[in-house]
């Protein structure tokens, strides 16, 4: 996930892009949030990035898929640890187990909220608040990365809620590749 960027692809504005590892969509648009690249991090695209930028700007959120290798909980301690390298000054607000529903399906996951000062917007420093949250869907893990103004903390969460619940994920339980 933190590897070196082997390309970035522009999104397209009226097709979705589908990871084939797992049929994950990431259509151009999620309520009122655009897709603005979609960014690979090996030649197989089995480990990618999707960002969305909501309007007005004031969120930034971007969706890991990638190959799953520890066990989840494992791999959301080591998230969180990343997030500290970046933003040291960050301050962890609240952390709780989560579960999504997608599909008819069950997914078990972690989320995490912190809260640091930093450029954001029109590069202002300013209050932020960031989102850690991550499942683990078979084989692969779903990972949401939000940043945004503390300022507009009512309004970019329930945007950001209604994206989550709006991206579909594929039918099952991930424990086998999709069709093809």
């Amino acid at each position: 996930m933190f590897c070196a960027f082997l390309d970035v692809t522009t999104a397209m504005a009226d097709a979705p892009y589908v990871h084939t590892f797992t049929g994950f969509t990431f259509p151009p648009k999620v309520g009122p949030f655009t897709q603005v690249k979609v960014t690979p991090f090996n030649e197989a695209h089995s480990d990618i990035e999707v960002d969305y930028n909501n309007n007005p700007y004031t969120a930034h959120l971007s969706v890991y898929v990638y190959p799953a290798h520890d066990p989840l909980q494992k791999h959301y301690e080591q998230c969180k640890a990343d997030v500290l390298q970046v933003h040291p000054d960050a301050k962890l607000l609240e952390e709780k187990p989560i579960t999504l529903e997608k599909g008819g399906t069950k997914f078990d996951g972690f989320s995490a909220l912190y809260s640091f000062r930093g450029k954001f917007v029109a590069s202002k420093e300013q209050d932020l608040l960031s989102r850690l949250i991550v499942f683990r869907r078979g084989d692969y893990y779903a990972l949401y990365r939000i940043s945004y103004a503390a300022d507009d903390k009512a309004t970019a969460e329930k945007q950001i809620d209604d994206f989550i619940q709006q991206l579909d994920w594929p039918a099952g339980d991930g424990s086998a590749p999709p069709a093809k």
